[in-house]
């Protein structure tokens, strides 16, 4: 299971037990990076065991740009220039899948964490801001800006997110959202890895904290072996058996000092190396909110994409949806 609001429902239901014991137990506590296990926690208890640990940045193609003289911004502001540059060539700057809304809100998120910065970003994840803060205003604004100035490859919300790397790949948009797994995409679709690099969106804010979000096994309360279920969480999330298949499952691993050939996956080094030291990330909304608010939060992503609505208009709308599902 994922981690975050995508879990909470099976805590709440009392369906997954406490694995703290076991924690206790096998050893579990370091086994992991420190936020993977903070991310799973629940009301300071933890019903999960780290299986991934998954980060997102922006991918370019770094052959491509040596030969535009680009280099990777280091602030919000390098961020714009740079989209203005591949606009200027021609190109655009960012490649979505907008169909099923999850691929956009990668982008809208990335604004949040910028304008927001990470503690009132934090805090509308929570709701304990309102929704029609400034900020939030700021973000949608944003975005619409860089629609409006052809930075986004355009008509993308029907397009899913799978096939929003054609542009990437065909040099027609400089960078995908994308994370740690893409460049198991990038092999087989028959790239040349070589050609290929990531950065972690510039913020304008220290740490700088990155989209990353946590997979976990759980044990169902009614399981019928739980010593035997745990045994095997300790087994298959045990660094000896990890190194052993890399690729493709353990990859992504969460447990500490687990790493591919980096010979032949030298991006997932270098991203395993990121995710696994970062002092703080922030969560994919759509793992922070429950699904009804998820609803909510797509429908105004949208909206403001489409220019139905304002960025004022939206940030209202949002703030009501939240209201509404706390009346429910």
């Amino acid at each position: 299971m994922w981690g975050g609001s995508i879990a909470q429902p099976f805590i709440d239901a009392g369906q997954v037990m406490d694995l703290g014991p076991y924690y206790d137990k096998f050893g579990w506590h370091g086994k992991f990076a420190p936020w993977v296990v903070e991310r799973i926690k629940s009301n300071g208890k933890l019903y999960g065991v780290p299986y991934h640990a998954l980060g997102m940045g922006f991918w370019y193609n770094k052959t491509l740009w040596n030969e535009k003289g680009w280099t990777v911004p280091t602030t919000f502001a390098e961020q714009e220039d740079l989209c203005a540059k591949m606009k200027e060539q021609g190109m655009y700057c960012v490649s979505i899948g907008g169909k099923f809304g999850w691929h956009t809100m990668r982008i809208l998120d990335y604004f949040l964490e910028h304008h927001c910065g990470p503690e009132l970003h934090d805090k509308l994840n929570r709701l304990e801001e309102r929704w029609d803060h400034q900020c939030v205003i700021d973000s949608y604004a944003t975005f619409q800006k860089w629609i409006d100035n052809g930075w986004v490859v355009p008509d993308f919300l029907t397009v899913s997110p799978d096939d929003s790397r054609f542009p990437f790949f065909a040099g027609e948009a400089g960078l995908v959202l994308e994370g740690v797994w893409y460049e198991g995409v990038l092999k087989d679709n028959e790239q040349n890895i070589a050609d290929y690099d990531f950065y972690l969106p510039p913020t304008d804010h220290e740490p700088l904290r990155f989209s990353a979000f946590p997979e976990q096994w759980m044990i169902p309360v009614g399981a019928a072996h739980p010593d035997e279920a745990a045994l095997f969480i300790d087994f298959i999330t045990s660094p000896e058996v990890q190194t052993q298949y890399p690729i493709n499952d353990f990859a992504n691993s969460a447990t500490i000092g687990v790493n591919p050939d980096c010979n032949e996956w030298p991006l997932t080094c270098k991203w395993r190396e990121i995710i696994l030291s970062a002092e703080d990330t922030y969560p994919p909304t759509d793992q922070a909110f429950v699904k009804e608010l998820m609803d909510g939060f797509f429908e105004v992503q949208d909206a403001i994409v489409a220019k139905r609505m304002t960025p004022e208009e939206g940030a209202a709308l949002m703030q009501r949806r939240v209201e509404e599902w706390r009346a429910r």
